[in-house]
């Protein structure tokens, strides 16, 4: 599929249901459009807030990240953003229960452990031992 689009305009986007990849995409291409989109049904995962903050960096103006309702006010960014991407919330369980079922250990670093606290009690609950350390 290929897609081309010249002089898009901001418009009404409806989600049939909260998908972080869908959310992601419509936020995106609402960058790059005339004036204001508005996505409805968005997802609220952490992931998207920090998409929406990374934008913000650059001088896209995003309102409502973590809610259902979205809106970006599209323009062409001339600014250089310099922010640090936090660790992936799914792939750090993902290693986790890894190292749960395979009986070993690991250290992660850079883990969203604020974002994580629902795998982490599960996996606490089934008998593994989980230290949180300062950096």
């Amino acid at each position: 599929i290929e897609a081309v689009a010249e002089n898009y305009c901001g418009t009404l986007i409806t989600l049939d249901f909260p998908s972080v990849g869908a959310t992601e995409n419509a936020i995106l291409a609402a960058t790059g459009a005339q004036g204001e989109t508005v996505i409805c049904g968005c997802a609220r995962e952490p992931e998207i807030v920090e998409l929406c903050a990374f934008l913000q960096t650059m001088g896209i103006e995003t309102v409502g990240a973590g809610t259902d309702r979205i809106r970006v006010w599209g323009q062409i960014s001339k600014k250089d953003p310099h922010v640090r991407i936090h660790g992936d919330r799914i792939a750090a369980g993902t290693y986790l229960a890894a190292a749960a079922v395979a009986g070993g250990e690991i250290t992660l670093t850079g883990a969203p452990v604020t974002s994580m606290k629902a795998t982490l009690q599960a996996l606490c609950g089934c008998g593994c031992l989980i230290q949180i350390m300062a950096l």
